[in-house]
């Protein structure tokens, strides 16, 4: 049978077919570009571990009430929920002070308050941080030549970046000491959140050729400290600062799972792939190659259960459903729930959840936004199942326009080579903070 999850399966060894490229996204510009930015920084400071942990958010902020909306890759953990209300609440002293500033207000008034949210992001975050820059440290390092002597360097940099590149590779040293650290003090995790402030500070300054390939990587390692700058700004920002004032509640998306099923071997599915049964035949030696065989692998090695002729279908008795779908089903369950159509997340959607979203939004009034996605699949998926009193959009709808959308992109990644990708597996990288008073001046 041709199902999502077969065809998802079929395109694992094949993507991505692109990463992040504008085609990728869902930016309608019905959101204010701040929100998005907010939301997505929300997201990711929220991710405790460096693997395996991803999280959606979406915002519901009123005047006298603000909610924010939270799912998993299965049930929202406790921690998540103090850690955002523990933020939620250090944003709000700062918005409070930055609402009635006058002349006893002074600028160390709010960064004592900016430490407090520092620590309570960086304690939560330092697995995840830690995993993140201890993955690609060696290959950074290794951008720097032993001594000055390198004639590629003395091409690209005058005497003055010498001594900035410098800075940075002790400055890199450094935190590569910190993060080694097993139970830091609250003065030792605010040295390491200063050393990556002055790693961003001091890089901006060089010419940025020689770091082209670890660009990513680089981002990646700031990403935590820019979503702390995002936030800061948010909150001091004059048009959104009533989001702080009240108290916030959390709204946990109870995991929602699904069995799995995938019958590899289906006459009608291979068909489906190939036009026919003897297009099909002609092409099996890669089929069973380049697709079967990783499949089968991949999913042994999740400890399903195999089965069928060939041993080719293959059985979960419970998967979670991603988090991004979670996330918009929930959402339109409750006709209470009205936050912004925006859907933030800790990383880039896979190419799972982007095409069941696409799908989704084709079939609901008001659909929803989210950042892209890097274009990879993650076996087993399950496609999220609609509740049966939804009066919004029906499961056979968005089934035949995702297995439409994943036949087509199975046909174009059968006849394209796939895309590698250099130091980086991840999408957590955020982009710089947004200019607040360029924006505030905005038509958003």
């Amino acid at each position: 049978m041709a199902t999502p999850e077969a065809f998802l399966s079929a395109l694992y060894p094949l993507l991505p077919l692109f990463s992040t490229s504008k085609s990728a996204r869902s930016l309608s510009g019905k959101v204010d570009g701040q929100v998005r930015v907010a939301l997505d920084a929300l997201a990711a400071i929220s991710v405790a571990n460096g693997t395996g942990d991803v999280v959606a958010v979406a915002l519901d902020a009123r005047p006298h009430e603000t909610k924010l909306y939270v799912a998993t890759n299965g049930d929202v953990k406790h921690e998540v929920e103090d850690h955002l209300i523990s933020v939620w609440s250090c944003l709000g002293r700062i918005a409070k002070l930055a609402n009635g500033r006058h002349s006893t207000t002074s600028s160390s008034d709010i960064n004592a308050h900016r430490m407090d949210l520092t620590l309570q992001i960086y304690r939560f975050s330092r697995k995840k941080f830690r995993s993140e820059f201890e993955k690609h440290s060696e290959e950074f390092l290794r951008v720097f030549p032993q001594g000055h002597t390198s004639s590629v360097w003395n091409s690209l940099f005058d005497r003055d970046q010498y001594e900035v590149l410098g800075y940075i590779q002790s400055t890199f040293k450094s935190i590569t000491d910190s993060v080694k650290v097993e139970k830091p003090t609250d003065n030792q995790v605010h040295s390491l959140a200063g050393l990556v402030d002055k790693l961003d500070r001091l890089h901006a300054h060089v010419n940025t050729k020689i770091f082209l390939e670890v660009r990513r990587y680089l981002r990646k390692v700031l990403s935590l400290r820019n979503h702390i700058e995002v936030l800061l700004q948010i909150a001091c920002t004059k048009k959104f600062r009533s989001w702080f004032l009240p108290v916030m509640s959390v709204v946990k998306v109870p995991g929602m799972s699904q069995s799995y099923a995938v019958d590899m071997g289906n006459l009608y599915f291979t068909q489906q792939c190939f036009g026919s049964r003897g297009q099909f035949e002609s092409v099996r030696p890669r089929w069973n190659t380049e697709v079967l065989e990783v499949v089968r692998s991949e999913l042994i090695n999740r400890h399903c259960s195999v089965s069928g002729h060939g041993q080719n279908t293959f059985t979960f008795a419970r998967v979670f459903i991603h988090c991004e779908c979670a996330l918009a089903v929930y959402i339109d369950d409750h006709p209470g729930a009205k936050p912004f159509r925006f859907i933030g997340v800790s990383k880039l959607c896979c190419h799972g959840c982007y095409t069941f979203l696409r799908a989704y939004n084709k079939n609901v009034g008001s659909p929803f936004e989210f950042k892209g996605t890097h274009g990879k699949v993650y076996l087993p998926y399950v496609f999220p199942k609609i509740p049966s009193r939804s009066t919004l959009v029906s499961n056979a709808a968005i089934r035949r326009d995702m297995l439409k959308i994943l036949k087509d992109d199975f046909h174009v990644a059968w006849t394209q080579p796939r895309r590698g990708r250099r130091y980086s597996d991840s999408t957590a990288a955020s982009p710089p903070p947004p200019d607040t008073e360029q924006e505030d001046q905005g038509d958003h």
